[in-house]
């Protein structure tokens, strides 16, 4: 028995060095839509744009540069100022006319102070 053991025990540390690093499962981060904190993922259209595709499955794209205090507008028509807080990281994107606002790789508890949340 001290010999399985000791062969279980080698073939989990041996197999824990296969993989190059942290596994990622997908690349979905935390964000908010208004007070619900829900993970999204983003994708970046180069000048075109973003897309962000939440992880219940919506998914939304938004047009225009991303320049601080810019607007994006949706692909509905919406019109979303948008607000940087990392470099790209991290950023908000505000609706003026439904009140809305999405917080990407962040949650309200973090920036909504900084977009009226």
């Amino acid at each position: 028995m001290k010999l399985f053991s000791s062969i279980a025990a080698a073939v989990v540390i041996g197999t824990s060095f296969i993989t190059p690093g942290p596994v990622q499962a997908d690349s979905f981060v935390p964000c908010s839509f208004n007070y619900q904190v829900i993970a999204c993922k983003l994708d970046w259209l180069g000048e075109g744009g973003i897309r962000i595709t939440w992880r219940d499955g919506k998914k939304m794209t938004y047009y225009g540069a991303r320049i601080n205090s810019n607007y994006l507008r949706d692909s509905l028509g919406g019109n979303w100022r948008y607000v940087d807080f990392d470099v790209g990281k991290s950023f908000s994107l505000s609706n003026p006319q439904n009140g809305n606002v999405i917080i990407v790789n962040g949650t309200y508890r973090q920036y909504g102070q900084y977009v009226g949340l």
